[in-house]
């Protein structure tokens, strides 16, 4: 899945060197086929984020952005995200990198008439979106393509239309860090790049040529979560503790 620099292994356990400790070299192609491979791993693809936050998503930025319109899941992945959307009744269409994910959300939605298709990245779309949504998208850019990836995202939306980010809220990337026994390459369990706080991505934002609505910092209802529960979940992550989500809104200019 990784640019390894592979090791070739002796017969002998006691004479086998030790890898050297690298970093990772991502190309588009190891990242498409990194996410293939964990989504075709059932205890994997259940961790998926929008599988379980999807709902509270789209429930948090109704505060900010009208319902109405049509909503491209920019990163859709196997589409839980839009099955949210389409069980709203929002029109929505997608896009990915990955193009086993592509046939998965094809063939998922056949024959809804909410939805519109999916596209390969980057896309070609058969309308213009008043929406586009980036859900834990961001984090796994390289810092210094952020603002040229917000801007090709800005050149989809019309004047006035909106864009949602979702990504974890000042995270501490070296925890979730992992080696490779074979090779020693180092790399987050989920390929993030970058770690962000709200006021990084409204200045990424407002470089792409976006006004912010919205950038703060929250605890999104989980899916099959009372709204109670969840407000009294966000309330003490925001008293005692680091809320672990980061959301921006922000419109066109």
């Amino acid at each position: 899945m990784l640019a390894c620099r592979r090791v070739n292994q002796p017969t002998s356990s006691a004479s086998r060197p030790r890898p050297k400790v690298h970093p990772p070299e991502w190309s588009p192609e190891q990242v498409s086929a990194f996410w293939d491979n964990y989504g075709s791993i059932p205890h994997f693809r259940a961790r998926m984020f929008s599988l379980a936050w999807g709902y509270g998503i789209l429930e948090f930025a109704d505060r900010f952005i009208p319902r109405q319109g049509l909503v491209l899941d920019y990163g859709c992945g196997r589409g839980d995200l839009m099955e949210a959307m389409l069980g709203g009744g929002r029109t929505c269409m997608g896009c990915d990198s990955s193009p086993d994910s592509l046939r998965t959300v094809d063939q998922r939605f056949a024959g809804n008439p909410h939805f519109l298709g999916t596209f390969p990245t980057p896309p070609q779309l058969p309308r213009v979106p008043d929406v586009i949504t980036l859900v834990e998208v961001i984090e796994h850019l390289p810092p210094a393509a952020a603002k040229d990836f917000l801007t090709s995202i800005g050149a989809l939306l019309p004047p006035g239309g909106h864009i949602v980010i979702t990504c974890p809220n000042k995270e501490d990337l070296l925890a979730s860090e992992v080696l490779c026994p074979e090779c020693g390459c180092c790399f987050h369990a989920v390929q993030h790049l970058q770690s962000l706080a709200p006021a990084d991505v409204a200045a990424l934002a407002g470089s792409a040529g976006f006004r912010t609505v919205f950038a703060g910092a929250t605890r999104f209802r989980k899916n099959g979560e009372s709204g109670l529960r969840r407000a009294i979940l966000a309330g003490w992550y925001s008293l005692f503790g680091k809320p672990p989500h980061l959301c921006y809104v922000g419109q066109k200019t």
